[in-house]
């Protein structure tokens, strides 16, 4: 996503500014949803292996059906390392989505401040050259 302001475009990115923070916001929320949804599926699988291996013991190499031997044996597990591993890129994707939801927060706080030097400096007639040509400089010399 591209975060840059061209001042000569401000009006431009401002109004585009509420589909950006959609568009983030959509992101974010269907990252959060494929990180609980893989949670979801991990927590499952481990309950039903840690199930079947209570059931059958034999048939996953456990030769003891204690808890520390079986919570050890669904940890290995190739589905559930496969599910976590999934699990860990969700939630990779997840932060990302944070990261890009900040950043077009910040862009917000920049386009708001942008605009109101904008205008502070169009109501005042102030030059951005730092010339004395100005109206106000000229009073305030005819003052002094």
């Amino acid at each position: 996503m591209d975060f840059s302001i061209d001042r000569e475009r401000l009006a431009e990115h401002i109004t585009d500014y509420p589909r950006m923070i959609e568009k983030c916001a959509a992101a974010l929320t269907a990252a959060r949803s494929d990180t609980l949804k893989f949670e979801d599926r991990l927590k499952q699988r481990k309950l039903t292996l840690a199930t079947e291996m209570r059931a059958s013991p034999g048939e996953f190499g456990l030769t003891k059906s204690t808890e520390a031997a079986i919570s050890e044996a669904v940890e290995t597990h190739h589905e559930v390392r496969k599910l976590a591993k999934m699990l860990m890129e969700a939630k990779h994707v997840e932060g990302e989505a944070f990261g890009d939801m900040d950043a077009a927060r910040a862009h917000g706080q920049s386009l708001e401040l942008l605009a109101k030097i904008h205008g502070t400096l169009w109501f005042s007639n102030a030059s951005l050259s730092g010339s004395d040509s100005s109206p106000r400089s000229r009073r305030m010399k005819d003052i002094d």
